[in-house]
């Protein structure tokens, strides 16, 4: 008995994570997109590396922070 496995391509993994809107992953979509172009990228350390970024900027946003507020500090986290 012969086991294979099919792995998806880049493509056919983005068609599965928005075959529905229902929880549609649009970063990891996004992701798998760029895998196409740049296959040896990794959708997981990709994901955790977002959510170290988000973290950070978390640590620095209050929670009671109006919408400015949380434009200027997206500003300042992201440019230089």
């Amino acid at each position: 008995m012969k086991l294979s496995l099919n792995v998806p391509t880049p493509l056919e993994y983005f068609a599965a994570l928005v075959h529905t809107d229902a929880g549609f992953a649009l970063l990891e979509a996004a992701i798998s997109l760029a895998q196409d172009e740049y296959p040896d990228i990794s959708v997981g350390q990709v994901l955790g590396e977002i959510d170290q970024l988000m973290a950070r900027l978390l640590r620095r946003l209050p929670t009671d922070a109006a919408a400015l507020q949380k434009l200027r500090t997206l500003n300042q986290f992201f440019l230089p």
